[in-house]
């Protein structure tokens, strides 16, 4: 840990905005850095029971007392501190017309990178990033590396400081609300994919990218990019890195000096002008031909950790996913479920579907209207094998305005059946219901979950429990 970060810290004082999982992942980090803090929390949430324990257990111990500010007013009580610690839901735009001169703002995760000198492999994209994290620390442990994964899954950051050893990589995902003010970058930094979201954040889609720049931007030569070929967008970020060593992810052969691509249904990747063939694509348990990048970014990252190619493959072979991401629950009166909860972006779900090319698909969509454009989702639905869509606000409306302007234009009025539904279970059944006897009932919204389900693991899991519920027949 770098000691000079923390004497910074020293007799300041010390605001935690946001006091959820990040935020009392920081506040327990300070109060056990026994820097002699002045610590403030506030939130325009009124503070529960079991986080009010928390404070109290951890005051005692350090002997030290903490200051609260909850309400509308939450933010005016920032100009009363020396650094602002801020969480990633809360912008630094937010903060900028109550901040004064001289004051610091930083983050959970930003101080991680400070403090942390261990070798770090950050990931970040809007499609996979959690998949990929997930695959590279499976890479590692199944190898015998020690490795912490933590981010925007996982612990905190600064909740895994303690349990490094001078060996242990870390596995980050990186969301752009926590890179959108880094001024550091991962040894091994992945970029994948990247498609509009956040629309209710970001100003422009243009901005968005620019908050997961400094992934790569404050790369050194001696570190790694690894970078979707295939995607723009991915590329033109990664063109930010100084990294000497770049790896060029791809579905097609090329010609990149080091890349991991596809080629007769196989996985290569080469390095320093050597390429080796990894694994056949049928062996990949992951539904769905997208996770070509999320395995082949995974390989790649491991394979210049020194990782060997076959137990690479082997774990790319074991590794089942996530759950909330294309997860198959279970099959009833011959129709197969399918829990996409994590699909809150249309290309997400647009990637979902392909992914069934000769079943019949009952598709359940909608949710927190993030400004997203629908128009591509429409074309794919009535170009696959959709033929049921059952719509949740509030974007369920919106959607189903764009397959009506998507079926205008391409002369078609073979719509899919549709239904607007409100509630979860009934969702399920009418579903269930209209793709017997056999075929596919996924649930990809397309939308976030925000406002009838606590987050997409909630939305997903009542997806399950309504499934449970219909007749087993």
């Amino acid at each position: 840990m770098k000691l000079e970060r923390l004497q910074q810290l020293t007799n300041k004082r010390v605001l935690i905005v946001g006091f959820g999982r990040e935020g009392q992942s920081t506040y327990r980090f300070l109060r056990n850095t026994k820097a002699g803090l002045v610590i403030g929390i506030c939130d325009r949430r009124e503070i529960d029971s079991k986080d009010l324990e928390l404070v109290s257990d951890l005051d005692k111990i350090s002997n030290s007392s903490t200051t609260f500010h909850f309400g509308e007013d939450y933010l005016v009580s920032i100009r009363d501190y020396d650094i602002i610690i801020r969480s990633p839901g809360i912008s630094t735009k937010k903060l900028e017309p109550f901040l004064r001169e001289g004051q610091e703002v930083t983050s959970n995760a930003r101080l991680f990178f400070e403090l942390c000198e261990n070798v770090i492999i950050g990931i970040t994209g809007t499609m996979g990033k959690s998949t990929t994290t997930s695959l590279i620390y499976e890479m590692l442990r199944k190898s015998g590396v020690p490795a912490v994964i933590n981010g925007n899954i996982g612990l905190p950051p600064l909740s895994t400081i303690d349990s490094l050893t001078k060996d242990t990589i870390v596995v980050m995902e990186l969301s752009s609300h926590q890179l959108m003010d880094f001024d550091h970058s991962p040894n091994v930094a992945i970029v994948l994919d990247i498609v509009p979201e956040h629309g209710d954040y970001y100003s422009s889609f243009e901005e968005y990218v620019d908050a997961k720049r400094p992934i790569a931007l404050y790369q050194n030569t001696s570190d790694t990019i690894i970078y979707n070929y295939d995607s723009n967008t991915s590329s033109g970020l990664a063109s930010s890195s100084q990294a000497t060593q770049r790896i060029a992810v791809s579905m097609k052969r090329i010609n990149e000096p080091n890349a991991c691509f596809l080629e007769s249904e196989h996985i290569y990747f080469r390095l320093d002008g050597i390429t080796e063939r990894i694994m056949h694509v049928s062996e990949i348990k992951l539904v769905g031909r997208f996770n070509f990048y999320n395995v082949a970014a995974a390989i790649s990252a491991v394979r210049v950790c020194g990782i060997p190619a076959e137990a690479a493959a082997r774990t790319a072979s074991e590794f089942s996913g996530l759950d909330h991401r294309l997860q198959w629950v279970t099959k009833k009166g011959g129709v197969n479920f399918y829990n996409d909860s994590l699909s809150t972006a249309p290309e997400m779900s647009i990637a979902a579907i392909k992914s069934f090319d000769f079943q019949k698909i009952a598709l359940i969509a909608g949710g927190y209207d993030r400004g997203q454009d629908f128009s591509e989702l429409a074309s794919t639905i009535l170009s696959h094998n959709v033929s049921v869509l059952i719509l949740l606000p509030d974007t369920g409306t919106k959607l189903w305005n764009a397959i009506e302007a998507a079926g205008e234009i391409n002369k078609t009025s073979n719509l899919p059946e549709c239904f607007f539904i409100d509630s979860m279970c009934e969702a399920v059944r009418v579903a269930h219901d209209k793709v017997q006897p056999s075929g596919v009932v996924l649930l990809s919204p397309a939308s976030a979950s925000f406002g009838r389900f606590r987050d997409y693991a909630d939305r997903g899991n009542q997806f399950t429990s309504c499934i449970d519920e219909l007749p087993s027949s």
